[in-house]
This record gives C-alpha cells, structure tokens and sequence, in this order.
C-alpha cells in the first residue's frame, strides 16, 4: 500500500516528502504533474488519423477537433468557446482539406462559440446537437448561469469559474499556471437546427451516424456520436484523467452513476477508435476497452466506497480520507489526478444524498465562526502562541493544519499582515504540492490575493451590452434577490415595467413587505400595478450590473416613470445596487 493511503494524515499536504519540480513556464509543482501531463496530452496542434476519413485535432487549445470526411465536405465536431477557436480550427482544418464545411456537431455546449468563424457566410448547413444546448446557449446569452443549481447565482458561479480556471496567477513564473486558463466569452454561436434524441440514427452529407444523449459528464447536454460504418466514437465522457466528479466553483450535482453508465455505453459500442474531447484518442479495440474498463472502475469505487463511508456512519470530512483508491486504479494513468483531486469528491456526494447535517447533533446549532475564532485564539494563548504555532506547522510541512490554524487569526483580523503573509505561504505549499489544476488555482490564487498581488472577485457580473440582448424575463427575474427586506418591511407597491425594445413585453416587479415577486404576465395578473415605467433591455442591463443607479436611469430617462418619478427611484432603490469596492473575496490591501 502507498503512504498515502496507508496513513491518511501523512498525505502531501501534512508533511509528506514531495519531489517538486519546475515547468517550462517556471511553475513550481509537484514532479507528478509534469510527468503525467506529458503521457496525457499533446504539446503542440497535429492531426492524428483515426480511421479513413476520420480525424482527431488535438493540442489547438483545451478541446479537441473530431474531423469526419462526407460525400462532399467536412462534418466538424466541436468548434471551441469562441470566434478566436474557431478561426483556429478553421485554420487548421484548411491545412487538411479544402473541402466545404457541411455540417457541424456539438459534443455539448461548451464547445459551440467557434461555430460562426467555421461556417462563416454558408447557409443551410446541418448543426446537430443535444436537444439542451440551444437553452444553455440562451441562459448564457443573457448573463444567467450555464451551470450550477440556481440561474440567480449566475454571477457567482461566473466568479468562482475564473478563480477555478486559472485567471488569477500568471502565465509565466513561480506561481504560474498549469491547467486550462479561459473565461467564457460565447460570442460566435450558432444554434443548433437538428437536436437528436437518445439512439437516434441520422445522416449528414452521407455518413451514417448515431446520437446517444442520455449520459452526460460536465453538463446535461452531452452527444456521443458513433459513426456505425467506421467503428468511431466521438465523446465528452472520457476524460484523460480522472473524471472532475465535483468543481469546486459549484455546479449541478454530477452524478457518478451518469457518467460512469455513459462511459459502459461507448465501452459496449465496441468502437476500433475513440475519439475524446479533452486529451488524446485511443485506437484499437482491445485499448478501449481495457481503457474504459478502468476508467470505469475509478468512478465505480469513488462512489461506492463513499456509500459503504456512509454506511458505516462516516460523515462528509471523514470520507475524504476514508476513500482511498486502490494502487492499481491510483496509477493508472487515465485516472491521473491533474484536473481535480479525489478527496474533494466524497463530500459532494455526501451532501447530495442527506444534506449538510453529519449526524452529529453538537454540529445542529454550531457558534459563529467569529465566535470561534476568538475562543480558539485566546484557548491558544493568545495571537502571538497561535503565529508560534503556525510558523512551527509550515516547518514541519504541515501546511493543511498550517492553513486551518492561522484562518482562525484571519477571521479576527484579514488585514493583519502577518497573519496574511502566514496564510499565503500555506496557501502557495499546498497549491506547489497539489496535483490538480483546480486546486492549485484555487491555492495559489488566493495565496496572490493575500499578498495584494491580484483581487478576486465575489462575484463576475457581465457588461450591461453583453447581456440586454438576451432573456429579459430572466434579466428582471433574478433581479428580485437582490431585494433587502430591512428597506420595504412595510412596503406593499407594483411596479410595471414596459419595454420599449421589445414588442408587447410587458413585465411586472411587486415588493411585498420584504419579499420581491415578479410577474411575467401583468395584464393576467389580479392586482392593478401601483407605479409604471417605461424602458429599454440597456436600461434595466445598466441597473442590474450597477452600471448605473437607479437615480441616474431616472435622471437621464433612460427609465421613465409614467406617473411619480420619485416613487419609481425609490421603488427599484430598495435593491442592492452593484458595489465594485465591496467585491473582494479576500480584502484588498490599502
């Protein structure tokens, strides 16, 4: 048995010896990173030949590019997550074949914003997806969440997304980073015109073809495609490492099961070549199938031995360390740990099964975390036996209870600098040391943010014009959490809302004693509204990313009241207006 698995506690993040190592753009990481990124993905854009007609693209970006040759063109899968992709496919695809491009699949939704720069002024080309990519597209248009639970949170979930991929540590240096670097910019869309259903078999430019969309990894909109006549898989279920079962910017729950019942799929397909959306393809037959047999198996006893934790009355912190995967499955190197980390995994689908409640009734009612933080503090001896110890941690390499000790003196004070100082270095020893990208994002990240290098946002809020041209319904929807009950306790008004832009739309907001309603269809409605107001989608685009005040919308009537101008300020101004000042995870320094 390995250390780690032997004694939990001595992992690499509580003292455990880890050989780091340097990459090509000076990141300092741990050696096995290095080594596995190298067997798992392709250091520069080629094209590798699946079968006749069939081609991988891989190393353009953080996709790869299935190419299929029709009767008299190319069918494209997948077009990347934007117009600068997509002209690189494009590009790429030209040093192949100059034959026109005469359809376009989609694996899922993340891969649809290059789409415009490959079919350029072409018309009635087929664009065949899964039947949820057009709704996603439209959430994303209008500044909603593409993923995650609730569309409210969209500009969280934004947030968290940019911290998750990289966008707060370098390119280059120390710090800098080692897994995919983006941020969804969505602007080349072109919808899907053919959803298929679950076994559909159809055809495009006279290649048989067969969907299967019932499975679904990183989204509910995947499309497996197999090409029955060449024995090829094209997916976005297996992944060159180990399945990322929970990210931790938050997303809808990604059930194991799913995924893992998708990967039987292609496995039962028997395909002669695999083709994969992130890393590279497989060829051969017996590959695949040992390949996906234990890819498989990883999902498998993730899940399975997190039910039998849980059965044994483990609770969520416990099943980290609990879940253990065996050598055979830990080193195969499919199963890599470079995007996220297992132990992350566990308590995800804890929470999903019985809620946050361990079972543990001392945990019911738990003190404030400030009130923690001061009895913990001063049970210590005070901040300066807590910093002692802290500094005694990082020496001994472990930097886990490092982090967790010196947060209680955060807590107390985040602008201390010593105690930030303390934190970042925890934070930057784990991320050196982690194997997942994610994490070290997320570790190094805020180590960054501590020493004032970078700010990261709370939340990611969209520029008014990217989004008055999505869903307004939506847009003044998500609007009504923004409402603070201590400004309308004893509020009862209606306010309508007429768009100019947009024929017959007509929306209603009602502010009810602390609670918000909306209603999309005022004339259907029983109440009469109390105040009404005329205006754009920019308008309302402006006041909901605080591009604008509401005094200032009114003022320059770009919000026009129809009746009392002041009651209509005062009404939209019992909603938190967007503060940039205040939207700092970890606070700014000076």
């Amino acid at each position: 048995m390995s250390t780690e698995t032997s004694s939990p506690e001595k992992s690499r993040y509580m003292g455990r010896d880890i050989n780091l190592a340097t990459a090509p753009n000076g990141a300092i990481t741990n050696t096995e990173v290095l080594r596995n990124l190298a067997a798992l993905m392709a250091p520069e854009p080629k094209a590798i030949k699946l079968v006749d007609g069939v081609h991988s693209i891989v190393g353009l970006a953080g996709f790869n590019v299935g190419v299929i040759e029709g009767d008299t063109g190319l069918i494209i899968y997948d077009t990347g997550d934007s117009m600068e992709d997509g002209h690189k496919v494009l590009d790429f695809v030209r040093t192949l074949s100059d034959k026109p491009i005469t359809g376009l699949i989609y694996s899922h939704s993340h891969y649809a914003y290059g789409a415009r720069a490959i079919l350029g002024d072409a018309q009635d080309v087929p664009v065949v997806g899964h039947p949820n990519v057009n709704r996603i597209a439209a959430i994303a248009a209008g500044g909603g969440a593409t993923f995650g639970v609730f569309d409210e949170l969209g500009p969280l979930y934004m947030a968290r997304a940019a911290e998750h991929l990289s966008n707060f540590v370098p390119d280059t240096g120390p710090d800098a980073a080692l897994g995919p670097k983006f941020i969804f910019k969505g602007d080349g869309f072109v919808p899907v015109n053919k959803d298929v259903a679950d076994g559909e078999e159809f055809e495009v430019d006279g290649v048989r073809l067969q969907a299967f969309t019932k499975y679904w990894s990183d989204e509910d909109a995947c499309l497996t495609l197999f090409l029955p006549d060449q024995g090829v898989v094209l997916n976005n279920l297996f992944w060159p490492f180990m399945p990322n079962l929970y990210p931790l910017r938050g997303d809808a729950f990604r059930d194991p099961r799913i995924w893992r019942n998708g990967i039987k799929q292609i496995r039962d397909l028997q395909p002669q070549a695999l083709h994969n959306v992130p890393g590279l393809p497989i060829i051969g037959a017996d590959l695949i199938n040992e390949t996906l047999n234990n890819y498989m198996d990883g999902i498998t006893f993730i899940f399975d031995q997190t039910m039998r934790g849980m059965l044994k009355g483990l609770g969520p912190d416990e099943l980290r360390t609990f879940v253990q995967l065996p050598d055979h499955l830990r080193e195969f190197p499919q199963l890599a740990q470079i995007y996220g980390e297992v132990p992350t995994f566990p308590p995800r689908i804890y929470y999903e099964a019985v809620g946050w409640f361990d079972r543990d009734a001392a945990n019911i009612f738990p003190p404030s975390p400030q009130f923690e933080a001061e009895r913990i503090v001063a049970g210590f001896g005070g901040r300066e036996t807590v910093i002692t110890a802290v500094k005694e941690a990082l020496e001994q390499q472990e930097f886990a209870w490092a982090a967790r000790l010196v947060n209680y003196l955060y807590r107390l004070d985040p602008l201390d600098e010593e105690v930030r100082a303390l934190k970042a270095r925890a934070l930057r020893e784990m991320g050196q040391r982690s194997l997942g990208s994610i994490l070290r994002s997320f570790f190094i990240g805020q180590a960054r943010a501590l020493e004032g290098k970078v700010n990261i946002p709370t939340v990611a809020i969209p520029k008014a014009k990217d989004i008055s041209q999505g869903n307004i319904d939506m847009l003044v929807d998500n609007f009504r959490v923004f409402i603070d009950p201590t400004r309308c306790a004893e509020v009862d008004l209606m306010l309508s809302l007429h768009f100019s832009d947009v024929e017959n739309r007509n929306l209603a907001l009602i502010v009810r004693r602390g609670v918000c309603e909306f209603v999309s269809n005022p004339s259907a409605n029983p109440r009469q509204p109390d105040l009404s107001a005329s205006l754009t989608r920019l308008a309302w685009a402006k006041l909901f990313t605080g591009e604008a005040t509401a005094r200032e919308l009114v003022d320059s009537c770009e919000i026009k009241a129809v009746d009392n101008t002041d009651a209509v300020t005062q009404f939209l101004e019992m909603f938190d207006p967007f503060d940039p000042a205040d939207n700092n995870t970890i606070p700014a320094i000076g």
